[in-house]
């Protein structure tokens, strides 16, 4: 197995780890969405990110699919990354899984149709 190969294998590894660093009850469905995500970052778009800050940037991203929302910080924290890692990380997720289309971001982003106005904006996360 190549290192590449090895580091992107990690990231999934890595979620069990953050949710239970997190202060907070982390449901089962969070926990199940956010290793789905991290296996997919690592098989179908790999990320160039640590796999700790791919595990927690699907954690974060698992949190406001499944409505289990936790702040950028609280995730950093338990992942022992910094929020902008987490910010960074859980955007290329979500664009690479097909959310960010339409879609205004908690942090103030959006994509560019929403932006200007061709497509009404269906949420804001």
């Amino acid at each position: 197995m190549s290192d590449d190969e090895q580091r992107r294998s990690e990231a999934a590894e890595q979620v069990a780890p953050v949710c239970d660093a997190i202060d907070e009850r982390v449901s089962r469905d969070l926990r199940s969405k956010a290793e789905q995500l991290a296996h997919r970052a690592e098989r179908t778009h790999p990320m160039n990110r640590t796999p700790t800050v791919t595990a927690a940037s699907a954690v974060y991203l698992a949190g406001l699919l499944v409505n289990e929302k936790l702040t950028q910080q609280t995730v950093a924290d338990a992942a022992g990354v910094g929020v902008q890692s987490i910010r960074d990380g859980y955007r290329e997720l979500f664009e690479h899984e097909g959310f960010g289309e339409g879609v205004e971001l908690r942090d103030g982003h959006s994509d560019e149709r929403a932006e200007s106005g061709s497509e009404s904006r269906s949420q804001v996360w």
